[in-house]
């Protein structure tokens, strides 16, 4: 016994309308709506990248701002990765610069003069650490400028051929017989790089006592005659 189901002209026209659709549905269509979620995901992605917040990109798309962060995470997108994060990292990289050159143009000056290098080069040689810091290699190069210009002797060494002299044995730097020292060619001539070489405090103080003892006999010599 077949059944016979009356419809009003309203419900007649909505079943047609889906009867319709049915008839006009083909899997490609659900691929270009799937492709047009992957652009739309592309481009929330990289808005994000671009330090706009969640609120900026769902006014964009007309969507939450919840819905806008869950379509970020399925593209494995953290908080960290753009929004207010990426605006904080470049104000602080602003920052940074800021500083950076407000620091060049403070100590630069005393650099040059006591280093004969900038303040950022001084600080790369010295091991990321301060010139002024104790204990470290442009300590041991400020002490021996003090002690030859106390001796007066001329000092022409730069920071820069300090350490290529030293080349990291620094460290080394003491009073102990086996210890390693700054020496100058034949004990003569100022404190140049071509006139300085890196020896054991004994062969220092054996070359000049050598040239104490050779000067000493110049002018016994000279004074004979």
């Amino acid at each position: 016994m077949a059944l016979t189901l009356t419809l009003n002209d309203a419900e007649q026209s909505a079943f047609d309308a889906a009867i319709a659709a049915l008839e006009n549905f083909s899997p490609k269509r659900k691929r270009i709506r799937g492709d047009q979620q992957q652009d739309r995901s592309a481009q929330m992605e990289s808005l994000y990248r671009a330090g706009l917040t969640l609120e900026e990109i769902g006014a964009r798309f007309g969507v939450t701002r919840e819905r806008v962060r869950q379509i970020l995470k399925q593209q494995g997108l953290t908080y960290r990765d753009g929004g207010i994060a990426k605006r904080a990292a470049e104000k602080r990289a602003a920052r940074a610069a800021r500083a950076a050159v407000e620091t060049a143009a403070r100590k630069d000056p005393k650099c040059v003069a006591k280093l004969g290098c900038t303040h950022a080069e001084a600080v790369r040689l010295n091991g990321g650490r301060e010139p002024w810091s104790p204990r470290s290699c442009a300590f041991f190069y400020l002490r021996r400028q003090r002690h030859a210009k106390r001796d007066g002797i001329e000092w022409q060494l730069t920071f820069a051929e300090w350490c290529a002299l030293w080349g990291g044995r620094w460290t080394q730097i003491g009073r102990t017989r086996y210890s390693l020292v700054l020496a100058r060619k034949g004990s003569v001539g100022p404190f140049s790089f071509a006139n300085c070489y890196i020896t054991t405090l004994a062969e220092s103080s054996r070359t000049t006592r050598a040239k104490t003892i050779q000067l000493g006999r110049a002018v016994y010599r000279k004074r004979r005659i």
